[in-house]
């Protein structure tokens, strides 16, 4: 017999006290490692924030594309919105979008649209929309343009909430900024918590254990993504093969080189190219480039506008 999500789930103070106050705040953002269960407890607040709500709501479901955001959102490893509100939640369609129609505590029906974001595109498909509640999953991944809609989406809703999730990453990227300005002019609506892999109250401290040892303590993959901290990648070493790719050219003919590396905007790619001045031919000629994949499961590779 499949275990009820209530049975599933472990409370520890550490999240309970985030749940409770995400009952207060507007804003909800739970950054951390790998397996911190950041997820798991992101869904819950939105779960009972839905369920609060005493009139039809339009909310929106938002990760790198739209079937992320389903399977982290609506399933969840058993732990997504399915397996709480069970029978009380039906998928279907709304304007030709993916959704699920979630009838609440109250019996008041909710509408959760799933979507991509991290396209420079994907806001207009909920531009001119108005939302209540928004839950954004691979937060760090979501396009400026992105950001910039769903900051603006719930303006006119009775009771507006925001609830994200990312890894970590740098201050510089689009929803980072956003919630920053807020931090800054009204901290009494944001709820913000970091969350390391010891926060995750279903692993055991032998399986913690197991996997904390098998890293560097001082790599900056531990930092990021056991303990759940921002890092600067400074002094990440690139090992190139040991062989000279411009074997074919005459450095005669050149007379200066300009070399660019751009590492690429959170996890898009690392574009690196060599350049010479020809001094036989007067022009100035591409000797050698390089485009290097950051993150596989990309749809594509990101061009900033």
């Amino acid at each position: 017999m499949e275990q009820k999500y209530g049975d599933k789930l472990i409370l520890t103070d550490f999240w309970a006290e985030y749940l409770a106050k995400s009952q207060k705040c507007r804003y909800n953002i739970a950054l951390g490692a790998y397996r911190s269960s950041k997820s798991t407890f992101n869904i819950l607040a939105f779960a009972f924030y839905l369920n609060t709500l005493d009139f039809e709501g339009l909310h929106l479901a938002l990760a790198s594309s739209s079937s992320v955001a389903q399977t982290i959102v609506a399933d969840g490893s058993g732990f997504g919105l399915s397996y709480i509100f069970l029978e009380k939640y039906k998928t279907g369609k709304y304007k030709d979008l993916d959704c699920a129609y979630i009838t609440n505590a109250k019996g008041i029906k909710q509408t959760l649209l799933f979507l991509g974001g991290s396209k420079v595109s994907d806001f207009q498909r909920f531009r001119g929309f108005s939302i209540d509640g928004i839950i954004m999953e691979e937060a760090d991944l979501l396009h400026q343009n992105t950001i910039n809609e769903a900051a603006g989406r719930t303006w006119a809703s009775k009771k507006p909430f925001y609830a994200l999730s990312s890894n970590p990453c740098s201050e510089k990227v689009p929803y980072r900024q956003w919630i920053k300005q807020i931090q800054e002019n009204t901290p009494e609506m944001v709820n913000f918590i970091r969350a390391s892999i010891y926060d995750n109250p279903s692993l055991s401290p032998k399986r913690i254990n197991e996997i904390v040892s098998s890293y560097d303590p001082n790599s900056l993959f531990f930092k990021k993504f056991i303990l759940g901290l921002d890092c600067l990648a400074e002094g990440l070493i690139y090992r190139l093969e040991d062989k000279n790719f411009i074997d074919n050219i005459n450095p005669t003919h050149y007379q200066d080189y300009i070399i660019s590396v751009d590492v690429g905007q959170t996890k898009s790619a690392t574009a690196m190219i060599c350049m010479g001045r020809n001094i036989i031919s007067k022009t100035l000629d591409v000797l050698y480039e390089l485009r290097h994949r950051n993150n596989d499961n990309m749809s594509s590779i990101y061009t900033s506008a």
